[in-house]
């Protein structure tokens, strides 16, 4: 093996960082079709959803799982 090396769990907190800072990864994630009609099949329920799902009475989110 050479000098130099990257251990294998250092590149995901490159990404966790920049999802910190301006959470990018987030809304890239939320805002994929495929992603928002899965979470919503399970049953969860967010603001990020909201626009997408009823609103629950009282305008408070209650769910089985709340992301």
């Amino acid at each position: 093996m050479g000098p130099n090396y990257l251990a294998i769990n250092q590149g995901p907190i490159v990404a966790m960082i920049e999802n910190h800072r301006t959470g990018l990864l987030w809304r890239l994630f939320m805002g994929a079709p495929d992603v928002r009609r899965g979470l919503e099949g399970l049953g969860f329920i967010s603001k990020q959803l909201a626009s997408s799902v009823r609103e629950v009475a009282g305008g408070e989110d209650e769910c089985r799982a709340t992301l």
